[in-house]
């Protein structure tokens, strides 16, 4: 099943600063399996984490469905 709402990027941003370890950011954009997979590896040692948090930054992120995530 779909889940429309639009996520926050300051949100996304903020989960993978304070638990990107633990994929909190993935869950929270509707990333679940890969969330799992930084759930076990611990962000694959800081540099799955350390990527996505480059990538959030620059505009790069997308969530479950493949939409970009909201600025505003």
């Amino acid at each position: 099943m779909s889940d429309a709402r639009v996520r926050s990027w300051k949100s996304a941003f903020v989960w993978c600063l304070l638990a990107g370890f633990f994929g909190a950011h993935r869950f929270y954009v509707g990333r679940k399996g890969s969330g799992l997979a930084q759930l076990v590896t611990f962000g694959g040692c800081g540099l799955w984490s350390a990527y996505d948090l480059f990538c959030l930054w620059n505009e790069s992120f997308v969530d479950g469905e493949g939409r970009a995530l909201s600025r505003g």
